[in-house]
């Protein structure tokens, strides 16, 4: 049984190091010629082309503790005129029914944050923060979403889990999803970079470290499963820069549903609320705004959804073989969507 053993491993030397020529005695292993030492070649390592830009976009990230004993994540995205305050893109979930709020930077420096404003519609919050000392993180570059591509590599920066920023990657696999939570707006973005609990309200970025999404749900999971969905930067920011300057985010709406398998094509009526003065017909088609063409349904409901309600438009359609000029005031959302 020795014999055996010692031969299948002498086999294996072979088979591995390939030794050649006649073993003499192959119950003597000092009768092998030793193999060659293993030589690694020097090779300069260099980091990936993205890692100093995802590393900047980090030092805008921030962890999110509430007075609950929740987490979740945000992103430094403005500035106070004194230099020192800075202003926090979130999700609304992560500070809904929340008075108290704590950040971490990258650095572990904490302060005391309190809320600016919220919009449950949009998903979308801020939160600001004076450091009182050390350096000021910088606000993020952002990048309109609309530029991004399917398949285009990105990066979700933030706390899951309770682990500090943390990374991960993915691509982004669909835009202009509505996800199954409660919103209005369809201006998601699919990714299948790894997003979990605490992921809320955090970076997403492209390459460049730039920022093209806030992580704000989990597709039918508590966690990763591979379709997440993040708020857009077209509509994030815009939302944000909306509640810092004024505390509240107002959102217009003609009353209408309009068919959402209209993409570039005809904008068709499907729907219509029973507002005062609603003017509107199902089955009318849109065709422009204050005498503005309307390219796509998504261009005609962003336009609509960035007027101030209480707003006199006019609304070009056209109802059967002819054009009509409606005449309509722009209602507030937030209120509609409640009826």
């Amino acid at each position: 049984m020795t014999s055996i053993i010692n031969e299948l491993a002498i086999g294996t030397l072979i088979a591995a190091f390939g030794i050649h020529g006649p073993i003499k005695d192959p119950t003597n292993a000092s009768s092998l010629t030793a193999p060659p030492a293993v030589r690694f070649a020097s090779v300069q390592v260099e980091p990936p082309p993205d890692a100093a830009n995802i590393q900047k976009a980090m030092s805008s990230s921030v962890m999110v503790m509430t007075g609950n004993g929740g987490t979740g994540s945000g992103t430094v995205i403005a500035h106070g005129e004194d230099g020192r305050t800075i202003f926090i893109l979130t999700n609304h979930h992560v500070v809904e029914g929340v008075s108290r709020f704590r950040i971490r930077l990258l650095d572990r420096r904490e302060f005391d944050a309190k809320l600016v404003g919220t919009d449950p519609l949009s998903e979308v919050a801020v939160l600001s923060a004076s450091i009182s000392e050390g350096p000021t993180p910088p606000p993020i570059e952002v990048r309109d979403s609309d530029t991004l591509e399917i398949g285009e590599h990105v990066y979700v920066i933030g706390s899951p889990l309770k682990l500090p920023f943390s990374l991960s990657s993915g691509i982004v696999s669909a835009k202009y999803r509505r996800p199954a939570i409660h919103t209005l707006f369809e201006e998601y973005v699919q990714v299948d970079a790894a997003v979990n609990p605490g992921n809320s309200g955090g970076t997403g970025v492209d390459r460049s470290g730039r920022l093209v999404f806030v992580p704000t749900a989990i597709y039918g999971s508590s966690f990763s499963n591979g379709i997440a969905f993040g708020i857009s930067s077209q509509v994030a920011v815009a939302v944000a820069n909306e509640l810092i300057a004024t505390g509240e985010a107002r959102h217009g709406t003609l009353g209408i549903q309009l068919d959402d398998r209209d993409e570039d094509s005809a904008i068709h009526i499907i729907g219509v609320l029973p507002f005062p003065g609603q003017a509107f017909c199902v089955g009318d088609s849109v065709i422009a705004l204050d005498g503005v063409p309307a390219p796509s349904r998504r261009a005609f409901v962003r336009n609509v959804r960035a007027r101030d309600p209480g707003t006199n438009v006019v609304v070009r359609v056209r109802r059967q073989l002819r054009e009509l000029d409606l005449q309509m005031t722009v209602a507030d959302l937030a209120k509609a969507s409640d009826r």
